[in-house]
């Protein structure tokens, strides 16, 4: 026997490494009823099923080997690897920690425990982890790129750039680090060397469709781009990330009969707690049941509470983020969906790409972002007449316009809201303008005209509310720009995030009139002061 289990694990091993992944699984097999407590093979089995994808399949034997040795630390560290891939993000976090406790000096376990962790929501200890793994090693550019992100989350947009520019330094050719840099520059407002990272990272490498749909969005922001270079922008992103795309010989099975439900698929990375939510959240509970099912592609990271909202209205719930775009395509036309919706456009996370794919037989944009994809295969794009008149606007997208009569947005805040308080000018002598809007959208021809209206009103103060503006560098960079147009910080108010929705609504008590921006106008950021009762001026 001894001899059996000795010549089949070289024969196991060799398979390994000569990459004969099938073969080795099978090997192992066989080795484990022989040998059922060698905790080795339960580990490299583990190892042969992560290199095979097989995922699912890892947990078991990885679990055995940890049960047999349980300090066997490249166990617990693949087993966290099975859990992370998974998205099961709890029990890769415990498994991790639970290298890290055998094994403290491996950085990489600590990196991908700080991955974790940042994948979860826990950016702080996230961005701890990380800066410990780059003061023992400063030449790690992933943990920067890591450490980049979770600053990010936090609103720590400096040092974010800060961690950026170390991973750029000693990766000059990674395109996703040039990418995260124009991400974080972006919501510091500085457009110009946003699109400059941007271009970079399609420079290096020119299909990086995530660094062409940051492009097209941070454009949007720009004062003075016309319309027309903002649609041949979009229309490069259709030429660069889709010239491989073939679609010529797709055939969807769907029956072409009125004596059933219509099929109707909604995709994006938004059933979450977000902006596209609170016109969203209550659509799918209002469809016919009777003419329509719904089906729902969540793309989401992060599920929480509003999450859970969106799939108790639909008829089906399908975590997607998982699927490559032409797996996702393909699982859309085996549902057999009639009209696939688009929720993102090209914000974050998007899956543009599955629509380049025809997914479905109509395919339709809608809400998430404020102009044309580009995509020749998306066919509608829902808008009205306002925000898009017509005549003006229709040959500048690649979607046929559909005008719905009474607007295209529907605003419902999630239960329960606060009162609408008293305007606070009575309370304190002056008026106050403001604006929650992301600091993107406010440029410095918006700083300039907001800086002209509060010396216009005497006495008047502007409350600004970003993410952006919890970073000290840019909270001063904001307060020197109006400083220039002769506007002391004693009239300014700057806030950062609150800790949730209620808190958020309530900081409209402290505004006498909302100001929207320009050229990107404030969406969500306007239905709230609304609903708030604070009236919205657009100069």
């Amino acid at each position: 026997m001894d001899t059996q289990v000795s010549s089949l694990q070289q024969q196991c091993r060799r398979l390994l490494q000569t990459g004969c992944f099938a073969q080795a699984r099978e090997a192992y097999a066989r080795l484990i009823e022989l040998s059922p407590d060698d905790a080795s093979a339960h580990l490299e089995l583990g190892l042969v099923l992560l290199k095979l994808g097989q995922y699912d399949r890892m947990t078991g034997p990885l679990t055995r080997a940890m049960q047999i040795n349980p300090r066997l630390a490249p166990a617990a560290r693949l087993l966290g690897t099975a859990y992370a891939r998974l998205g099961r993000l709890p029990e890769a976090i415990m498994a991790f920690r639970k290298a890290v406790d055998i094994q403290p000096e491996n950085s990489d376990t600590r990196f991908q425990l700080a991955t974790a962790l940042h994948q979860s929501g826990q950016h702080r200890e996230a961005a701890e982890l990380f800066e410990r793994v780059v003061a023992k090693h400063p030449d790690y550019p992933d943990a920067y790129t890591g450490l980049g992100l979770a600053r990010a989350r936090l609103g720590e947009y400096s040092a974010a750039i800060d961690a950026y520019r170390q991973a750029i330094e000693q990766q000059p050719d990674s395109a996703r680090a040039w990418n995260n840099l124009g991400n974080a520059l972006r919501m510091q407002n500085d457009l110009t060397g946003a699109i400059d990272a941007y271009r970079k990272a399609l420079q290096i490498q020119p299909d990086h469709a995530t660094a062409g749909s940051n492009l097209l969005l941070a454009l949007n922001y720009l004062p003075g781009l016309t319309q027309e270079s903002l649609y041949e922008e979009a229309r490069q992103f259709e030429q660069r990330h889709l010239q491989n795309i073939d679609t010529t010989d797709i055939a969807f099975q769907n029956p072409r009969t009125t004596d059933r439900k219509l099929r109707v698929g909604y995709l994006s990375p938004d059933f979450r707690a977000h902006s596209v939510a609170h016109f969203t959240r209550k659509l799918f509970a209002a469809h016919h049941r009777d003419a329509v099912e719904v089906f729902c592609y969540s793309n989401v990271l992060q599920e929480d509470p509003v999450t859970e909202e969106f799939r108790a209205g639909a008829d089906h719930w399908i975590r997607v983020r998982r699927l490559s775009d032409e797996k996702l395509a393909d699982r859309i036309r085996q549902d057999r969906i009639d009209i696939l919706v688009d929720l993102a456009g090209h914000t974050a996370d998007n899956r543009l790409l599955t629509f380049a794919r025809r997914a479905a037989p109509v395919q339709v944009n809608w809400l998430g972002y404020p102009n044309t994809t580009g995509l020749g295969a998306m066919d509608y794009r829902i808008t009205d007449a306002v925000a898009d008149p017509p005549g003006e606007t229709d040959r500048l997208h690649s979607e046929t316009l559909l005008r719905l009569p009474t607007g295209f947005l529907c605003y419902q805040p999630g239960e329960p809201w606060p009162d609408v308080a008293a305007p606070p000018s009575a309370r304190n002598g002056y008026i106050s303008f403001g604006s929650f809007n992301a600091l993107p959208k406010m440029t410095p021809a918006v700083i300039e005209l907001w800086a002209r209206l509060l010396q216009t009103v005497p006495d008047s103060r502007l409350v600004l509310k970003s993410a952006a503006l919890a970073d000290d560098t840019t909270r001063r960079r904001y307060l020197d720009a109006f400083s220039e147009h002769g506007i002391s910080a004693q009239r300014l108010e700057l806030l950062g995030l609150v800790p949730g929705r209620l808190a958020h609504l309530e900081l409209y008590s402290k505004v006498d009139i909302a100001l929207d921006t320009f050229p990107y106008n404030g969406t969500t950021t306007t239905c709230e002061a609304l609903w708030m009762g604070v009236p919205v001026i657009a100069l």
